[in-house]
């Protein structure tokens, strides 16, 4: 059990990080229920996604928005090729 590990054990630490960070069936319930984007951006900033949108004007479009938080959620799984041949 000492080395179970040893080989993939950053990439996969990294990775169950990552997955603790998506968000729950929980979250998207909330999210159906915000009646504005500034609801949103309120429930949103409660996980993982932090204040992301916080530099953002006040009345957000959808494209902004939706840019954002697909730039929020795939940057970290765009760097984990690097790690794995690192």
């Amino acid at each position: 059990m000492l080395f179970a590990n040893i080989d993939d054990g950053y990439l996969e630490g990294l990775l169950r990080g990552y997955r603790a960070g998506v968000l729950a069936s929980s979250d998207y319930a909330n999210l159906c229920q915000c009646e504005s984007i500034d609801d949103m951006k309120m429930h949103l900033a409660s996980t993982d996604y932090g204040n992301f949108l916080q530099n953002e004007p006040s009345p957000i479009s959808t494209t902004t928005l939706a840019e954002k938080c697909t730039v929020c959620g795939a940057s970290p799984l765009a760097r984990t090729p690097a790690d794995a041949t690192a």
